[in-house]
């Protein structure tokens, strides 16, 4: 595997997502601004959009979801993540504190064994700049890459390699902003709100 984090790369995964799976980049940029200002009258308003966006982003399949636990672990354990970006210098026991986070919130899903497609989801809308969501093709090409590992040690070898790729690729994540800002209705600053664990996520289905 070569370098991942580049603008033809993110542009590659983008196309995929759009093509295949129907995410257009303008619908993911609204959910992120909607979630980073907590434009909702109540807590019930916002329950109801987060459950509204994970059907629509396909993390609700196979298996029923316990959407009160859901809540409950939302509000006790997002707080507990890095104030941090995934371009920031992290340590283990930071890769340690998100999986950690994402595993429980993983758990509100209804099956003996869920994958942490759920969890990284529900957790990546309130933190796109730190938290890399699992869609099912990205968990595909993890599972090969890191053969015999559990989910959890699968979760936290994407999060070092985010870092990693992230941290050593600046120049490239700064253009995949500039191209970002140069389509209609997706102007975003980086400083204000930050996607970067997202790109690395579409970097790595391009690659």
């Amino acid at each position: 595997m070569g370098k991942i984090v580049t603008l033809e790369n993110f542009k590659k995964g983008w196309e995929f997502a759009e093509e295949e799976k129907g995410w257009c980049l303008r619908g993911h940029i609204k959910t992120y601004k909607t979630f980073k200002n907590k434009d909702f009258k109540n807590e019930s308003g916002e329950n109801k959009y987060l459950k509204k966006t994970l059907i629509l982003w396909s993390a609700s399949r196979n298996g029923r979801i316990n959407w009160g636990r859901l809540y409950r672990e939302r509000n006790k354990n997002l707080r507990k993540l890095p104030k941090k970006t995934l371009s920031d210098d992290l340590t283990e026991n930071d890769f340690e504190k998100i999986t950690n986070v994402v595993k429980k919130i993983t758990k509100c899903k209804l099956l003996t064994n869920p994958s942490f497609v759920f969890g990284s989801k529900a957790t990546h809308f309130y933190f796109p700049c730190l938290v890399p969501a699992i869609d099912s093709n990205v968990r595909g090409i993890l599972v090969k890459k890191y053969r015999n590992y559990s989910e959890v040690e699968i979760y936290k070898n994407y999060l070092r390699l985010g870092n990693e790729e992230l941290k050593d690729n600046q120049q490239e994540v700064e253009k995949i902003y500039e191209h970002i800002n140069k389509i209609p209705d997706c102007n975003i600053d980086r400083t204000d709100l930050n996607i970067d664990a997202k790109i690395f996520e579409w970097c790595l289905l391009g690659e």
